[in-house]
């Protein structure tokens, strides 16, 4: 019986047997391709090789090629070949670019906010209590952007209503008196005109005879009518007067025509805002703007009442203080005015009521002046100046980087520029050479006339202002009363730089009539900027 083999060793050996006709299956392969893809080949086998003529001469064989290298070297040649048929015809079937593509510039990433339109509807709605005196709704309001990611504007203008609505709700509790933010009843809202035998009055509905309150009426013509068909009325007459009306007295009730007395003062205010922010000095004075903010809130323009004592804020942070320094300021410019004309006694009234602004620095000045006491005088003055230029750049500094935090650049060049100025100035040691005593302030928009520089001619220019400026103040307040106060500033300056120089001289006999050149020049302009 014959042993059988196994499987295994079967399939070991089949390879051994098979390897002759795999050289020759690769052979033969070969030999297609070539028939297929370069029949040119097969035709020049037996012939000389064709030599572009353009490669020089032909190089020399050195020896003899067998058939089995010859078979080889063809078949390589044949894959070679038709790898760079089937290259080229790929390379045809790819889209050819016309111009190097260009780099992709990417726009800058604007950076956002994600609680940019919250924020925006917060801050409108905290504006609007801001501007109607809510003080309390304004605060919260703002402050509910603490936690917010919204714009650094936002933010900002979040931070002076929170700052904002402290100081003037203290203002407003402060200067609630009849000189300073008080409503005048000729603009009342709840104005009406009643005829009483015969002669129109107008008068303004209010709680009673011991509450003076004005009523805040929707219709006040409809609601008089109707008091009075069973009642007696208390109001107020223009003059602020309470009394007593019936229907005995008053045979009719009619509209005060309200609106048209708001809208032209509205025009006076809106033309005087015109000429502070033309003004580089009354631009950058807080009073400029606190007479503009007074005179809106007295004719109930109260859309801009809040705008513009944040002008002034902006310029004073401590304003009440500004505004009792500036009323002080005027008392003492009236007791020296009283004092020239050698009228002790309406000094002396005068000087009495500059005691009421003993936490000023003008009381110090102006008791020493009453006094006599030059070196008491003297001594606040000075003491006066420095505590006024360091309030002065304090203030700089903060609009400096407020405009910064907000990116204005016109601001910001504005306020170097004028620090550049004021560093290029030499102090002399005297307000008056700043021109604006009560700040001691470093700019001057009013050109005073060139002095000559002699005594003389500084008593000719003193007195020549304060023949304008007594002119000036028996006018009611026109612009033509206004240009008299601007005119005699420009003389009371010019005397100023005289005595200024003389004092600082050493020459002290002029000193006393240097501070009164002062106020006097600081009063032009106090005036010529109210309503």
């Amino acid at each position: 019986m014959a042993k059988k083999t196994s499987p295994s060793r079967s399939q070991q050996r089949a390879p051994r047997r098979g390897f002759g006709w795999l050289f020759l299956l690769l052979i033969t392969g070969g030999l297609l391709a070539v028939f297929v893809y370069a029949p040119q080949v097969i035709s020049d086998f037996g012939s000389s090789p064709r030599v572009p003529s353009q490669l020089g001469d032909q190089p020399l064989d050195t020896q003899d090629h067998s058939s089995d290298v010859m078979t080889r070297e063809v078949a390589i040649e044949a894959r070679s070949l038709a790898g760079e048929v089937s290259g080229l015809a790929q390379r045809a079937d790819d889209p050819v670019d016309e111009a190097p593509s260009r780099p992709v510039i990417e726009d800058p990433i604007e950076e956002s906010f994600r609680d940019s339109q919250r924020g925006l509807d917060i801050l409108g709605r905290a504006e609007e209590a801001y501007a109607a005196y809510r003080w309390d709704e304004a605060r919260s309001l703002a402050s509910g952007l603490s936690g917010l990611d919204v714009e650094p504007s936002v933010r900002l203008r979040a931070d002076d209503i929170i700052d904002g609505t402290r100081r003037l709700e203290a203002l407003f509790e402060a200067l609630g008196t009849r000189d300073e933010l008080v409503r005048n009843l000729e603009t009342h809202p709840s104005l009406v005109e009643v005829v009483q035998r015969g002669r129109p009055n107008r008068v303004v509905p209010i709680a009673s005879m011991n509450d003076q309150t004005p009523l805040q009426l929707d219709d006040p013509v409809e609601w008089l009518r109707e008091q009075l068909a069973n009642n007696e009325v208390a109001v107020l007459l223009e003059s602020r007067i309470a009394t007593t009306i019936s229907s005995e007295d008053v045979s009719e009730v009619r509209s005060a025509d309200v609106e048209t007395a708001i809208s032209e003062r509205r025009q006076i205010m809106e033309r005087r805002v015109a000429e502070f922010e033309a003004d580089p000095e009354m631009r950058d004075d807080p009073m400029a703007w606190y007479e503009a903010a007074r005179y809106a809130y007295q004719n109930h323009i109260d859309d801009r009442v809040v705008e513009m004592l944040d002008r002034a804020l902006l310029l004073s942070p401590d304003l009440a203080q500004t505004i009792r320094e500036d009323a002080a300021q005027d008392w003492f410019a009236r007791m020296i005015v009283a004092m020239e004309n050698e009228n002790r006694n309406a000094a002396t009234g005068f000087m009495r009521q500059i005691q009421r602004y003993e936490d000023t620095m003008v009381y110090a000045q102006a008791r020493a002046f009453y006094d006599g006491n030059m070196d008491e005088l003297r001594r606040a003055r000075e003491e006066a100046m420095a505590q006024q230029r360091a309030q002065r750049e304090e203030v700089r500094q903060r609009q400096l980087q407020r405009a910064q935090a907000q990116g204005d650049e016109q601001e910001v060049e504005r306020i170097q520029e004028q620090e550049r100025q004021s560093a290029a100035r030499t102090p002399t040691g005297s307000p008056e050479q700043g021109g604006d005593a009560s700040r001691g302030d470093d700019r001057r928009s009013t050109p005073a006339p060139s002095g000559s520089g002699d005594i003389a001619s500084a008593n000719t220019a003193f007195d020549k202002g304060m023949e304008i400026y007594q002119r000036a103040q028996s006018m009611g307040a026109t612009r033509e009363r206004d240009q008299l106060y601007r005119e005699a500033r420009r003389h009371f300056l010019s005397a100023l730089e005289v005595y200024a120089a003389a004092v600082e001289s050493g020459d002290t006999s002029v000193e006393s009539r240097m501070i009164q050149t002062n106020q006097l020049q600081y009063a032009c302009m106090k005036y010529a900027r109210s309503f």
